[in-house]
Order: structure tokens, then C-alpha cells, then sequence
């Protein structure tokens, strides 16, 4: 399905790409390698760092970079997120344009690359991965498949830091690759938003109804243990133990099986750690609406909790 650049074919003919001790393949970043790593960095003015956005938002060849590190976050980003993400300062033309002439040219130079059966899907390019090997990250596995579940996770925190950012305000994530907190938990993605005074630091999950219902309570157990054995109020620098926010692809009624599993759990196992879960639809709602004020993820009541009937916003 997937389909590779030309660019990103030939490169790794030429460089040795060898296997791991568990077999997988890791990037051997030699001499020729970093030089023409270099070069085609120098070629779109890449930094290969984080790149700090100023209050008027991602200009010119920073977007290269901010592009980049945004899918080695999450593994995947379709077209709408990454206009969302970095041509939020352009005039909705000049966005349209600009981001589909710049995400052309990181394809074409091997950066990023694209599916033959889902247009408007991206992943890290042959040249994105040589980049964080240097840093001594190597991306392969899985990471090359498509995940209906990475374009989940996204579509939530890409709202949640838009919306964070239109109202003055600011976000960041890690993404699921980026920071592993135990053996037990992998959240997709762990961040904090902060608007208007407030904050909330949170642990993201996505659900595709790829496992049961019955056995989404185990979630809870495995965050239980966590908060239990581990210094998060460090990791956090917080009193209180992050919430746990579920958006899932799936209706009602599998989000009402969900809580009931919950339920059954935190029953047996009396340990402070809020759930939060959510559908795209309610998201749709609340984000779509065209009349009347636009609550968003933030600040909209989408969010169901165990033992509550109530619908919850996560700020004020």
C-alpha cells in the first residue's frame, strides 16, 4: 500500500541500513551519509532542531522543519491536521497553496511520503529518518504502516492546540515513540494546554474498537499501577495525577460499554485516576457549528466520566 519515493528508493541502496539485535532495521549513519544529510537540509534550510514559533506564527523554511518533527511525534498527519498545525497565519488561500507546494517539495526530496490508496496522508521519508538517527532515534516497523488509530490521536490534539492557540493561549505533546513512561503504560501521546490561566496536563488515548469493551478497564489497572509506583509528580511537576482523555471512532454505545468496563475496575481498585472519554462525532458537533458560539474540545461539553451521567468540559 504504501508508496515509497524514488528519492528514498535510491538512497537506501546506496547506504547501509543494517539490522538491530532484535532484527530490526537501523540506519548506520556514516560519513557520505551525513554529508548528504547535510546538504539536502541546507538545500530547504532546515535546522534539524526544535524550531521556536514566534507570536505571528511559522514563517517561510521554518514550517520544513516544525513539518518534520511533527510526524516523528505521531507517526502520521493527513493534509487538513498539518494546515491546521502551521499555516494557521496565512490567508485561507495563500494557506492552501503554500502548504500544498511545501509538503510536494519534502515528497519529492525524500522527507515525507505518501500512500498510493490514501491521498493526503503522510509519514517520514527516507531523509526524516537518516535525521533522527543522527539523534539516535531509528524509525522503522510499524511505524511504516498505516494506522487509522495515529490519525485519531492526532485529530485531538491538533483541535486542543489549535484551539489553545486562538484563544491566546499555548500546548505542547509528545507523541507515543517520543516518551515511553513505564513497560505497562504507552499513552499515544502525553500533553499540556494552558489557556487563560489555566491548565491541564493529560495523557491521550485513541480507540478504534480494535479491542473489546470488556477489556478497556484494564486501562484503568495499568495507570493505577503507574500513579502508584512511579514519581510522576516530578515528571509533571503537578499535586494531582494527570487525566486520562479518550477520543473514540466508534458511537454511543460502545462509549457507554467502555465506561461501564471502567466502572468494574475502579470498583475493585480504589485509585485516583480520571478518565475522560469522548467520540469524533460529539467533537464534530461542537466544532462544527456554524451558528452561535463554538465551544471547541476545551471548553465544550463532550466529556463523559465513570459514575456520571453528566457531560464534563475539560477548562472552564
Amino acid at each position: 500500500m504504501a508508496e515509497r519515493t524514488e528519492a528514498g528508493q535510491q538512497e537506501q541502496k546506496r547506504y547501509a541500513v543494517e539490522p538491530d539485535n532484535a532484527g530490526n532495521q537501523m540506519i548506520k549513519v556514516n560519513g557520505p551519509l551525513q554529508y548528504e544529510l547535510s546538504k539536502r537540509m541546507n538545500q530547504l534550510g532546515m535546522k534539524g532542531v526544535e524550531v521556536k514559533v514566534g507570536k505571528e506564527g511559522p514563517r517561510g523554511k521554518e514550517r520544513f522543519d516544525l513539518i518534520v518533527q511533527a510526524i516523528a511525534k505521531y507517526n502520521h498527519l493527513n493534509h487538513a491536521q498539518i494546515l491546521k498545525l502551521f499555516y494557521y497565519n496565512l490567508t485561507r488561500v495563500s494557506a492552501a497553496h503554500t502548504c500544498k507546494r511545501e509538503l510536494a517539495r519534502l515528497v519529492q526530496g525524500g522527507w515525507l511520503e505518501t500512500y498510493e490508496q490514501r491521498d493526503g496522508v503522510y509519514k517520514l521519508g527516507w531523509w526524516a529518518k537518516v535525521l533522527l538517527a543522527t539523534k539516535g532515534r531509528n524509525i522503522f516497523g510499524d511505524r511504516t504502516l498505516l494506522r487509522e488509530h495515529d490519525l485519531l490521536g492526532a485529530e485531538l490534539l491538533v483541535r486542543m492546540l489549535s484551539e489553545a492557540r486562538e484563544q491566546g493561549g499555548n500546548g505542547q505533546w509528545w507523541g507515543e515513540y517520543e516518551l515511553q513512561l513505564s513497560d505497562e503504560i504507552r499513552p499515544d501521546a502525553v500533553g499540556r494546554i494552558a489557556v487563560g490561566g489555566n491548565r491541564i496536563d493529560f495523557f491521550a488515548e485513541a480507540d478504534t474498537g480494535s479491542e473489546r469493551e470488556s477489556q478497556f478497564g484494564s486501562k484503568y489497572q495499568a495507570y493505577a499501577r503507574y500513579r502508584a509506583e512511579n514519581n510522576w509528580q516530578r515528571r509533571f511537576n503537578r499535586e494531582t495525577f494527570p487525566p486520562v482523555l479518550v477520543i473514540s471512532s466508534s458511537k454511543e454505545l460502545r462509549l457507554m460499554g467502555m465506561l461501564e468496563s471502567l466502572e468494574q475496575r475502579m470498583n475493585r481498585q480504589n485509585v485516583d485516576v480520571q478518565f475522560y472519554l469522548t467520540t469524533r462525532d460529539r467533537i464534530e458537533k461542537v466544532t462544527g457549528l456554524v451558528n452561535g458560539p463554538n465551544p471547541g474540545v476545551l471548553h465544550g461539553k463532550i466529556w463523559s466520566a465513570p459514575f456520571s451521567s453528566d457531560l464534563y468540559a475539560l477548562l472552564p
